[in-house]
């Protein structure tokens, strides 16, 4: 495939606007004189240009002793090049650059640099730089809980042991709710920097202990665990003193053992190193060593075995539990060894296709669970397995569960899958269930998905079930009230937008135009410029203008809630400049942090801004050429890629319509084009609108089943239908078996409406019923 260069996404100014160009030369100006200085081997003016048009190339390729030439090129070239160097993978440069930056820049550039340098330093395992700037830290008076752990890491890094206990103890002793929500962290840490060797294996056990420890602290807990018994094994009359008090007992080492091969999920691995200690398994363990066993019974798998064992541990924890909580100092809780047995044995029953017997078992769970997690996992199993086929089983019981559910969002997987078997079996009656008594308790995202189904079924002839008395709701009615309640109230707007087009109210209100406030003029002097850094409006366009645009939305996300928060005239102007320089998704990525802001009243600019035409002549030279509509590609487009040309998904679709490669060869031998690009917007369009073009034709001029087929495959699309026969095309979304693919569409359809009425004068509601077509 031959390549070619990638046009601008719109016309729009390639220069930096006025304000921040005085900024950055006017400051400039002040750094020493006026000559033009050669900086990195080249002339200031000449890489400062290069810079503007997004080459780092001398830069990442520099060496570093010499990077602090780039001081010459004014304010802020130090900060912005060592965040070039963070995105192109170089934590050499990008730690020297913060560093410099850190000292020799003001305002904005400085701080952040401060904030940078620390996590640069991490990630590159420098802990005597680490160290070092944590000196610099507590002396300019800076004393929060992240850089005094990272303080702490580099001590113990470093082997510098006592340092390491007295920082942990102080750590715990400021920030006591932090350092627990970093318990697994500072566990390995404590044990990596024990005094000796009885606190060692104290902390080696505390490890152990606990629920989610990491990998990597697992590995040297057990390295160190069973170097005594190496030791002792090789020389056996050395120990005359008693049992060293680091040495642990094989069955032990054995349960180290499993835990171990359980985080790195190797099932089989830690089945067999279970073996040995299995008559270990007792309601005095801690609950992570028996939850890790009933994995390894689970998954290794040997399920009968795992049975067998399990219910051994529920008769000891029966005996022992008589309702006694866990004692302070974290002490086993039979109660809780009890729930272990029976959840792992109806997991295993399942496992073995018992499912009367397994849904009496997490009924029993259920009942048994001490904490709100254990419950919902519970009740999600037992809800699983009673599909497919027990349907209004599941609806019952998830009905009757849901008024204790702790994390309501842990359940809308299973809802959703349930409500798609009721909608395919036509079963209005679960339908009715689940809007009514289960949608009140889950999030109003996944509530008004279950309310709107629930109305368009009932209208699409899936009544609701009767009453007690004989009386049955009104179809109509029931759906009526179903809609007004989406409209009213759904976060979603595909779901407002469709409840709108059933109530044949107006779908899409475009706000009144309020155009962008111009930047008020430059006040400071070139000296103050230099003495206090750029303001955040300068701050946040310099990453734009040295190519690194794609950093500005989370840098406007790093200065919220301090006193540098960028305002919403400041956010709409830098979304335009970023829009203007060719860089459409940061550019709505800012703006939707508009969109987000609790009682902001968009524009019809700000829609511009969130739903822009980027490539407008090649968008239109392909849909001259398949025949789809420019709107429909815009909110396929939009979707697929968020306009980023070179993106690849993790299947390895490229570019702005997501082609896979064989897609693309085989769309483009079809149309003849010799060669292609897929990284080029005017091939990837060309491509990708030929290809939808391909679908459309197939499925008869259905839009929405297109839409499906192009993210899914067309096979899988006919599989689909079949299994939906003359469903209309919102219901057969809400059928389809891969949830990505029914977001998908949810997507295309609003994004495409919008486009139609937003740029192309189109009204809602043809541009809706010209997607969505009832049959």
């Amino acid at each position: 495939m031959s390549r070619s260069s990638v046009s601008s996404p719109v016309k729009g100014p390639r220069h930096p606007p006025r304000a921040f160009l005085f900024y950055l030369i006017a400051a400039a100006a002040l750094t020493g004189s006026c000559e033009d200085p050669m900086v990195l081997g080249v002339r200031a003016h000449e890489l400062r240009d290069r810079l503007l048009a997004g080459d780092r190339s001398l830069v990442l390729s520099a060496p570093p002793e010499r990077l602090a030439e780039l001081a010459r090129l004014g304010p802020g070239a130090l900060y912005y090049a060592a965040r070039a160097a963070g995105l192109g993978g170089d934590p050499e440069r990008e730690a020297v650059l913060l560093d410099l930056a850190s000292r020799k820049e003001a305002g904005l550039f400085r701080r952040r640099a401060w904030e940078l340098l620390p996590e640069a330093l991490y990630r590159k395992k420098d802990w005597p730089g680490l160290l070092a700037f944590s000196e610099r830290q507590a002396q300019a008076g800076i004393d929060d809980y992240l850089p005094r752990r990272r303080r702490v890491e580099a001590l113990a890094s470093l082997g510098r042991l006592p340092e390491t206990r007295a920082e942990l103890d102080a750590l715990a002793a400021a920030w006591p709710d932090r350092a627990a929500r970093d318990e697994a962290l500072l566990a390995g840490l404590r044990m990596r920097a024990a005094e000796d060797p009885g606190e060692r294996a104290a902390r080696i056990r505390e490890l152990f202990a606990l629920a989610s420890p990491r990998t990597e602290d697992l590995e040297a807990a057990l390295g160190a665990a069973e170097a005594p018994a190496a030791a002792q094994a090789a020389a056996p009359d050395a120990a005359t003193g008693g049992a060293d008090p680091s040495a642990f007992s094989e069955g032990e080492l054995a349960l180290f053992r499993m835990r171990l091969q359980i985080a790195r999920r190797d099932y089989g691995a830690a089945y067999r190193a279970l073996a040995p200690a299995q008559a270990l398994l007792s309601p005095d363990l801690p609950r992570a060593y028996l939850s890790d066993a009933g994995k390894a019974y689970l998954y290794a798998p040997a399920p009968a075995e795992g049975i067998a064992a399990m219910t051994a541990l529920e008769t000891a924890a029966a005996q022992g539990s008589a309702g006694t909580p866990a004692q302070a100092g974290g002490e086993a809780d039979p109660r809780e060894a009890l729930f272990i047995a029976v959840f792992y044995r109806a997991r295993m029953l399942a496992r073995l296709e018992r499912k009367a017997e397994a849904a009496a078992e997490f009924g029993r769970a259920w009942e048994l669970a001490v904490s709100g997690e254990d419950r919902d996992a519970a009740a999600w199993y037992r809800t699983d397995g009673l599909l497919p086929g027990g349907r209004r089983e599941a609806a019952a019981w998830l009905a009757r569960t849901a008024p204790s559910w702790h994390n309501p969002a842990s359940f809308a997987d299973i809802l959703e899958r349930l409500a798609r078997e009721a909608l395919l079996a036509k079963d209005g009656a679960t339908l009715y269930t689940l809007r009514t008594e289960v949608a009140p308790r889950m999030s109003p995202r996944a509530a008004f998905r279950l309310v709107y189904l629930a109305g368009r079924a009932a209208e699409a002839g899936i009544a609701p079930p009767r009453a007690s008395d004989g009386t049955a709701p009104d179809p109509g009615e029931y759906a009526r009230q179903a809609f007004e309640e989406v409209r009213a109230r759904s976060p979603e707007p595909y779901y407002r937008l469709l409840s709108a087009h059933r109530l044949g109210l107006p779908l899409v209100e475009l706000p009144p135009s309020r155009p962008v406030e111009p930047r008020k003029p430059e006040s400071r002097s070139a000296r103050d410029l230099r003495r206090s850094g750029p303001d955040p409006e300068d701050y946040l366009a310099g990453f734009a203008l040295y190519g690194l645009a794609d950093l500005v939305p989370q840098e406007v996300r790093a200065l919220e809630g301090s006193p540098d928060q960028p305002d919403p005239e400041t956010l709409r102007r830098l979304a335009a400049l970023l829009r203007d320089r060719g860089y459409p998704a940061a550019s709505m990525l800012v703006v939707n942090r508009l969109f987000e802001t609790p009682g902001y009243e968009a524009s019809r600019e700000d829609w511009e801004l969130l739903w822009p035409r980027p490539w407008p002549a090649e968008v239109s030279a392909s849909t001259a050429a398949s025949g789809m509509e420019e709107h429909i590609l815009y909110g396929l487009v939009r979707s697929e890629s968020f306009f980023r040309p070179a993106v690849v998904s993790r299947a390895g679709a490229v570019g702005l319509a997501q082609l896979m490669p064989a897609t693309a060869e085989e769309t483009a031998r079809r149309l003849r084009m010799g060669s292609y690009d897929l990284e080029n917007p005017a091939d990837n369009l060309r491509l990708g609108s030929a290809h939808f073009a391909g679908l459309l034709r197939a499925l008869n001029g259905r839009v929405l089943p297109s839409v499906f087929a192009y993210n899914a495959g067309l096979s899988r699309m006919r599989q689909w239908e079949r299994a939906a026969p003359g469903f209309p095309d919102d219901l057969l979304l809400e059928s389809l078996s891969i949830e990505e693919t029914r977001q998908y569409g949810r997507n295309v359809l609003w994004a495409s409406v919008v486009y139609g009425v937003l740029h192309y004068g189109l009204d809602a509601e043809g541009a809706l019923t010209g997607m969505l077509k009832d049959r």
